[in-house]
């Protein structure tokens, strides 16, 4: 109790903060203050060990290929899950909500910062493109340029160059593999793009960009109609990468997954947390009407 109310007291200094944030200092202890706010949180989350063991218990289901059994292990660890953590709900529902609001703030500068960096990149690599050819061609007109001075008895044969060298020279960045397998999916073929995002993650382990692949595969899936596969690769996205923000999403989509699988119990369970999560989220705006619909369709048939 007494770490609850030191909870509360301190969650309640946060908008005055945020209100105060001019500076890169107070930045700075803006976000100093934040991960002290998130060690007290974590205090009260030892209650929630024994069911978060819960859900590492079915995450080895997702190394494997997709089965029925890893489709039913998720599906009862999430009825259960919050079957459970509503018990504890009430306590921590004011605190966590106040928390996600913070943490939202910075991620989101975080995120974008983040995009701005990984565009920069791409512009980056794109520009030495231009210049290598550039000074290829000038490279070029100065050797004409030399050739022209010499009597024409005395011209050496021009050397043929591959026309694959130029090719050869320009290497893919993973930007550019990415952009690549995206645009497959978008022009409808979907196995290969999945295949590509599948190679994409194993080769290129450490890009930022290996979550959004993660969120495509599963997008692949739900678009063929495999619904149970894409509950599988959307489950991976928010285990495997849980900071990322494309979580919302897959929350959302496995929701409607479950869904098309006539599975109303599990997807309620499933926007009720991600309204919960991330409460600020345009995922959550779409989750609670999602859920109003439930509710009508629901009354209709009774």
């Amino acid at each position: 109790m007494k770490t609850l109310i030191r909870w509360l007291l301190f969650v309640g200094t946060v908008p005055v903060i945020f209100g105060c944030v001019t500076t890169t200092s107070d930045y700075t202890a803006l976000r100093n203050d934040l991960n002290q706010l998130t060690r007290l949180y974590n205090e009260q989350q030892k209650e929630l060990v024994a069911i978060k063991q819960q859900v590492i218990d079915y995450k080895s289901f997702l190394d494997r290929s997709p089965s029925k059994d890893a489709f039913e292990a998720i599906r009862n660890s999430q009825i259960k899950l919050n079957d459970q953590i509503s018990e504890i709900n009430d306590e921590l529902q004011q605190l966590q909500n106040r928390l996600e609001e913070s943490t939202y703030r910075i991620n989101k500068t975080l995120k974008e910062s983040t995009e701005e960096r990984a565009q920069l990149r791409a512009e980056i690599d794109s520009l030495k493109e231009e210049l290598a050819s550039i000074k290829e061609k000038i490279a070029l007109i100065g050797t004409t340029a030399q050739q022209k001075t010499v009597p024409q008895t005395q011209q050496p044969a021009p050397q043929a160059q591959p026309a694959t060298e130029t090719k050869e020279k320009k290497e893919l960045t993973p930007f550019d593999v990415y952009q690549a397998a995206l645009k497959k999916l978008e022009q409808g073929k979907i196995k290969e793009a999945r295949a590509d995002f599948q190679d994409f993650i194993k080769k290129y382990k450490d890009s930022d960009l290996v979550d959004n692949a993660q969120f495509w595969i599963a997008e692949s899936y739900y678009k063929e109609g495999s619904y149970e596969d894409a509950i599988l690769e959307y489950d991976a996205l928010i285990n495997k990468y849980p900071k990322s923000n494309k979580v919302p999403g897959a929350m959302l989509k496995q929701a409607y997954s479950f869904l098309k699988l006539n599975d109303t119990n599990t997807a309620r369970v499933i926007l009720n947390r991600l309204i919960q999560r991330f409460p600020n989220s345009k995922e959550a705006e779409l989750a609670k009407k999602k859920l109003e619909s439930i509710s009508k369709a629901k009354k209709k048939t009774q």
